[in-house]
């Protein structure tokens, strides 16, 4: 929509990918391409029961496992990592969802046993969950950027990396802790 002309004066993507290329492209204004936000992975169950982890991955106690696509998806990338850290058995049904909002629809309709989504997602639901360690798969840092330099647009983007944004922005599931607002804070 964006390379299309839409009249959109910030945008906030999911990924650092895609305000990159657009910034690349002329479409944002490249020293405005800052990290608003950290996802954070987990694998989550609506089910109560025993705990999620690597080891329960490892020894086929979960199946079917759904996952965003690892092509389009930052997080699909990251279960991916994961993955390859905490190999699944043959018997593991691994789903592919399209995006990480698919791949939690399918946990929560049992499509699947369990599904890696981003806590934000799923941090005030029930079930269970394994908060994945950030070191085992890449950053999932969240950027945005101005794409038209107006007063309005200026003033709500320094909010998004004040400190009382970023305290609702942690509140909410995601991390802050590479994000700086502009009193180096």
């Amino acid at each position: 929509q964006i390379r299309q002309g839409a009249p959109y004066d910030i945008f906030l993507a999911a990924d650092a990918r895609r305000p990159q290329e657009l910034a690349s492209e002329g479409l944002i204004l490249p020293e405005t391409v800052r990290t608003y936000a950290i996802g954070r992975l987990v694998l989550w169950s609506p089910d109560a029961g025993p705990v999620l982890a690597g080891p329960s991955l490892v020894a086929g106690q979960v199946s079917p496992v759904a996952m965003a696509n690892p092509r389009t998806a930052p997080y699909g990338e990251a279960a991916q990592a994961v993955l390859a850290r905490f190999p699944l058995p043959e018997s593991v049904v691994l789903v592919q969802a399209e995006n990480v909002g698919q791949s939690y629809h399918f946990a929560h309709s049992g499509a699947a046993q369990a599904a890696f989504v981003a806590l934000s997602q799923v941090q005030d639901k029930g079930g269970r969950q394994w908060r994945i360690p950030d070191g085992l798969y890449p950053p999932i840092r969240q950027q945005a950027g101005l794409l038209r330099d107006s007063e309005a647009a200026r003033h709500f983007y320094a909010f998004l990396f004040s400190a009382p944004a970023r305290g609702r922005i942690n509140g909410l599931g995601y991390g802050t802790d590479e994000v700086v607002d502009d009193d180096g804070e």
